[in-house]
């Protein structure tokens, strides 16, 4: 078996979320609100390293570095 991780580019504030939701808004609002559904369903599921801006390599940099020490083989960019 194959693991990937899925990297998501969009944990950061833009206009189009601004007009549709506030101005700064950032997807982790929506995760860190979610909560279970059903017996078994673990959520919000957070960052190990807590919520970030995708923008700021500062924030980024040890993100991949702990995906690279995890043996993450396959990492899949999403714009």
């Amino acid at each position: 078996m194959r693991v990937a991780a899925y990297v998501y580019s969009g944990w950061h504030p833009i206009p189009e979320r601004d007009e549709s939701f506030h101005p700064g808004f950032i997807e982790w609002e929506l995760v860190s609100d979610c909560r279970p559904r059903f017996e078994g369903h673990v959520q919000p599921r957070l960052p190990l390293l807590g919520p970030y801006d995708d923008r700021d390599p500062r924030e980024v940099g040890p993100r991949a570095r702990c995906a690279g020490r995890a043996t993450t083989p396959a990492p899949i960019h999403r714009p």
